[in-house]
């Protein structure tokens, strides 16, 4: 953001900061909210095609 501000006209420098800082922002925001969702479909995709089968049952032991 600073390199382009740098590059910039100084007429434009302030505008072109704030559309950088935006557009970082705004991209970070997106990159989240599509890693929240495949998250939250891998969870539910675990959670459903573990079988039954594979967890192991606890045994209760007979009072002695």
């Amino acid at each position: 953001a600073q390199a382009a501000a740098r590059a910039a006209p100084p007429a434009a420098r302030e505008a072109v900061a704030e559309a950088a800082r935006r557009a970082f922002i705004d991209g970070l925001n997106e990159i989240l909210i599509v890693a929240a969702v495949v998250a939250f479909v891998g969870g539910v995709l675990a959670f459903a095609l573990v079988r039954s089968r594979d967890f192991v049952a606890r045994q209760v032991r007979a009072p002695a």
